[in-house]
């Protein structure tokens, strides 16, 4: 059940990768960042209250145990830590091809060892040939893509898609102490809210408040929190039961959902580098799925 929850996960955050764009256009980042995410959290937040009046949870996503401020404090220090690779994401995405950005910002290998030195997962030797074909095919597709990208500096793209993959792949590791101890919906309400206040301080601080007055794209957060709020439920509940490098490769999937939507919607065209990267890709995700 755990591995359905991951690839249903990342089914709509792949969705959501190509949709960024499109939500985003001209305007300040900051702001889609913080709408997204405070209609994520009134989601999340409505919920918690019908369940608070009604109890109709269970405890796979609502913990009925005692909570300690520690462990609050630790949830939101981690949501701040995810929301800076957000940041990086974003920021990338903006102005430059999906099939370069997603590529690079999914080579999360800093998952893996934060399950592996920190959690104390397991590793298994066929894990290393699942990451060794995700990373392979990754870099090929950013091989083929980075020639026709004339926008950016490709020094910039790589820092930044790189530096997103690194707050993402260590914050994603360890959501899952905070999943077992607070539940999977309660923790998905505190990062999203964590990242909205998070993105609100980015508006002030780049003096960009008037663009949160111009509702012209508020379909596109809509959008995009729906995507986020079945994304961020459907993550949370899969890492309760399925192991982080796991989780790992089968997010893979949000990579090619990404790849294909940015050719659908944006006309990036793939080359023989990208499919046979594609490939490797799904050949990892078959091999993690049934080994």
């Amino acid at each position: 059940m755990g591995v359905l929850f991951v690839i249903l996960s990342a089914i709509c955050f792949g969705i959501s990768n190509a949709y960024w764009k499109k939500a985003i256009g001209q305007k300040s980042f900051y702001v889609v960042i913080f709408f997204r995410g405070l209609l994520t959290s009134i989601l999340f937040g409505l919920i918690l209250v019908l369940n608070y009046i009604f109890n109709f949870l269970p405890t796979i996503l609502l913990s009925t145990d005692i909570v300690s401020i520690s462990t609050y404090i630790y949830a939101i220090l981690l949501s701040i830590f995810s929301g800076i690779g957000l940041y990086f994401f974003v920021k990338s995405i903006q102005t430059d091809k999906i099939s370069v950005v997603v590529p690079l910002s999914s080579i999360n290998v800093f998952s893996v060892l934060t399950a592996v030195f920190i959690l104390n997962e397991t590793w298994k030797n066929e894990y290393l040939v699942q990451i060794g074909l995700v990373v392979f095919g990754a870099l090929l597709i950013y091989s083929s893509s980075k020639r026709d990208n004339k926008i950016s500096s490709n020094k910039n793209i790589i820092l930044t898609s790189i530096l997103a993959a690194f707050f993402w792949g260590i914050s994603y590791a360890l959501f899952k102490v905070s999943i077992q101890k607070i539940g999977a919906l309660a923790f998905a309400f505190i990062l999203e809210l964590t990242i909205t206040c998070f993105a609100f301080c980015l508006i002030i601080y780049n003096q960009v408040f008037h663009e949160i007055l111009n509702g012209n794209k508020i379909k596109h957060y809509i959008v995009l929190s729906l995507l986020l709020f079945f994304g961020t439920l459907f993550i949370n509940l899969g890492l309760q039961h399925t192991p982080i490098i796991v989780v790992n490769i089968l997010s893979n999937i949000t990579l090619l959902i990404s790849l294909l939507l940015g050719f659908i919607l944006y006309n990036e065209k793939l080359k023989w580098k990208e499919w046979l990267g594609i490939l490797l890709i799904l050949i990892a995700i078959f091999l993690a799925s049934f080994l």
